[in-house]
């Protein structure tokens, strides 16, 4: 009957119902006025019976029970002179009882946005989400509040893709279900969350790039920002910030003639920002310029804190007496560096021209830096600039502070002194 029948229409023959199945049947009117109706399944097993109304010619069998699966259908008649009649036309009964759950959504590659592919970042409120589930079920994604978010159909392979309907997910972290309906009307359980964070707002428009004293273009930002450099409009070249938010590129991807330098900053979901104001750099030789800034010119140093720093003591082991202490000779790859500095300012430390560590000048205006990778074997001239963190802008170099590395196994064998006889 139309109320068991729990399909997609009412007259599919798909029911989510086993048990106490109504069947209405109708008897032709060419055989008797109340003929015995009886009811089979598959190879004439008769499954119920029922005598046709003697005004209407109706009546209903109730089955007790079906099992999972198809079952063919017919009926047949008795008249009252006991003649039973051919069998009815078939009808096809699926009973269909059980649906799994679909697999965790994920977001598709073109809605996840951000750094990684599978960081579950999106700068899209209305992301796409994927997965797999019964074929051809209506399969929803719901947020942890059970609202529907979007719906579509699984293909016949198993997958499905479903886009949140428009502006349906705010900026911030969402728990993302999915859940499919089968043609039988049948509702499986949630499948396992993905949290998917959405964030759509760009990083602030950052100021024009300025060149630094050590043939860079640099600033400062936050950690984990993408910065893109632009020439004339044309993507040169990217670079993460570090962990201190400072960036730089080198002014040697620069061809000589006029540059019109841009920059942007792109977050973790890859929203970029507008590009900053363009600054004109006329490159003059390998790594070597003249900018305009403003309405004034300028050579290629930055604005940045007003002094240099001072390197004052490098402290490491001394091989010459394994003891570690202040010295200018050390087999320690990773030496500890003091000094002085305009507190609160960034000072970044360079060997031979080439970043090695950052810290942030204390309140009393002393600093302490470790570099963050080995050093490199060999005499090395250390230098220290400082970076105004607001600005992002570079101060000039330190004078140069020459040290001696040659880490442990490096090769560099202490020469003994000369043996002495002793003798009574």
């Amino acid at each position: 009957s139309a109320a068991d029948d729990t399909g997609d229409s009412n007259s599919d023959g798909v029911t989510k119902n086993e048990y106490n199945l109504s069947f209405d049947i109708e008897r032709t009117s060419n055989f008797g006025a109340k003929p015995h109706i009886r009811l089979w399944r598959g190879n004439d097993i008769e499954i119920g019976a029922c005598s046709a109304d003697e005004y209407d010619g109706t009546c209903t069998v109730v089955v007790s029970e079906l099992s999972e699966g198809e079952h063919y259908i017919y009926a047949t008649a008795i008249n009252e002179m006991g003649t039973s009649s051919a069998r009815s036309d078939t009808v096809v009964i699926t009973i269909d009882t059980e649906i799994e759950a679909p697999s965790e959504p994920d977001l598709t590659i073109g809605s996840d946005s951000g750094k990684e592919t599978d960081d579950d970042l999106t700068s899209f409120h209305s992301p796409t989400f994927s997965g797999t589930g019964e074929p051809y079920a209506r399969v929803e994604i719901i947020n942890s509040v059970s609202a529907v978010l979007g719906t579509d159909m699984v293909a016949s392979t198993g997958l499905w893709k479903v886009t949140a309907d428009e502006q349906s997910l705010e900026d911030g972290t969402h728990l993302i279900f999915a859940r499919v309906i089968d043609d039988a009307g049948n509702q499986s359980d949630l499948s396992d969350s993905l949290e998917v964070t959405v964030d759509t707002e760009a990083p602030d428009r950052m100021d024009q790039p300025q060149p630094n004293q050590n043939g860079e273009v640099s600033g400062r930002l936050v950690p984990d920002l993408l910065i893109t450099l632009y020439n004339h409009g044309e993507e040169v070249s990217t670079v993460e910030t570090q962990e201190s938010g400072g960036w730089f590129f080198s002014m040697n991807e620069l061809p000589n003639g006029e540059n019109s330098l841009t920059v942007t900053a792109t977050d973790a979901a890859g929203n970029e920002s507008d590009q900053s104001p363009e600054n004109q750099i006329t490159m003059q030789g390998q790594g070597q310029g003249t900018f305009q800034q403003g309405q004034g010119q300028g050579q290629g140093q930055g604005q940045g804190a007003n002094e240099a720093p001072i390197i004052d003591a490098m402290f490491g082991n001394n091989p010459n007496n394994n003891t570690w202490e202040e010295t200018r000779d050390t087999d320690d790859a990773f030496p500890e560096f003091r000094g002085w500095g305009e507190p609160f300012m960034d000072v970044t430390l360079r060997s031979n021209g080439n970043r090695i560590g950052e810290n942030t000048v204390r309140a009393d205006g002393s600093w302490i830096i470790y570099p963050d990778r080995e050093m490199h074997e060999g005499n090395q001239f250390i230098t220290a600039e400082l970076v105004d963190p607001n600005t992002g802008r570079v101060g000039p170099l330190s004078d140069p502070f020459e040290v001696d590395i040659h880490p442990a196994g490096s090769g560099n064998v202490m020469i003994p002194t000369t043996p002495q006889m002793y003798w009574n």
